[in-house]
């Protein structure tokens, strides 16, 4: 399913089954670009918490969810700052929509889950895994506040690097920047990711 809108360039393609994103595309024809994305997404429901040894919530004897599966047609809505999608899924036996968005003046595309009211389950924590096919070239990464200087290569990054969501220790920055560097040109294509808790 593609869910696209005269007033963005850019295609959002979704899995038929799932609802989750497969790609995002960016303009047609030979000039365009399109950047593959495999989603995974794990809930952590029902179970207990208590206190864990070094500050914070630990859980435990809860149930993992992670089989998503579409329920629905994907809802189309308009904001003041952009364009978007509702796709109904149900995750396990949590009921939740994949929103989709294309905004006007931030960064052009925004992925987010919104879980419905009154439910049976207790979410205890949700999980989000992206694996993101970059089109061929250079590129660089930037996580601002991180341990990572700036401007580093991508194939340099061949072991985990630690993002801290917002309100977490190191900067706080919760961003993660890609830039691919174009030959005799000072632009190329940036992949800004936010990562919120």
């Amino acid at each position: 399913m593609k869910l696209n809108h005269l007033e963005s360039s850019h295609t959002i393609v979704v899995d038929d089954l799932s609802g989750r994103i497969t790609a995002l595309e960016y303009g047609d024809g030979a000039s365009g670009v399109k950047v593959d994305i495999s989603c995974d997404v794990n809930l952590e429901i029902n179970g207990k918490e208590r206190r864990a040894p070094n500050g914070g919530l630990e859980h435990f004897d809860f149930q993992s969810a992670s089989e998503v599966v579409r329920s629905g047609d994907a809802q189309f809505f308009q904001s003041p700052t952009g364009i978007g999608w509702q796709v109904p899924v149900n995750i396990g036996e949590v009921k939740a929509f994949l929103v989709y968005k294309l905004d006007r003046y931030s960064a052009a595309f925004a992925f987010s889950i919104k879980f419905l009211g009154r439910q049976k389950s207790v979410i205890r924590d949700a999980e989000l895994f992206f694996k993101i096919a970059l089109p061929t070239g250079m590129w660089t990464a930037n996580i601002p506040g991180n341990v990572l200087r700036k401007q580093v290569p991508i194939e340099l990054l061949d072991k985990e690097v630690g993002i801290s969501a917002v309100g977490e220790l190191r900067g706080s920055s919760s961003e993660f920047t890609l830039v691919q560097v174009q030959k005799m040109s000072s632009s190329g294509l940036v992949i800004k990711w936010k990562f919120l808790k």
